[in-house]
């Protein structure tokens, strides 16, 4: 099973594991820990739903894997 190309880091950083990029910080520190999570999981699904390998559709996505 291939690991999801997104993923949360610490200090509101989301990571792209295709490219080992840090693509997006989340300023959600005046947040309460609970909405900060879903805002950030929010984010990320968003992410997959565009960029995703798995589903990737080269009409509307720019970002594709190269040979």
């Amino acid at each position: 099973m291939m690991a999801a190309r997104f993923r949360a880091d610490r200090n509101g950083w989301i990571v792209d594991n295709l490219t080992g990029l840090y693509i997006l910080q989340v300023a959600v520190h005046v947040l309460d820990e609970d909405t900060a999570h879903r805002v950030t999981a929010s984010i990320i699904a968003a992410l997959h739903a565009e960029f995703d390998p798995t589903g990737l559709n080269p009409k509307t996505c720019l970002a594709q894997p190269t040979d």
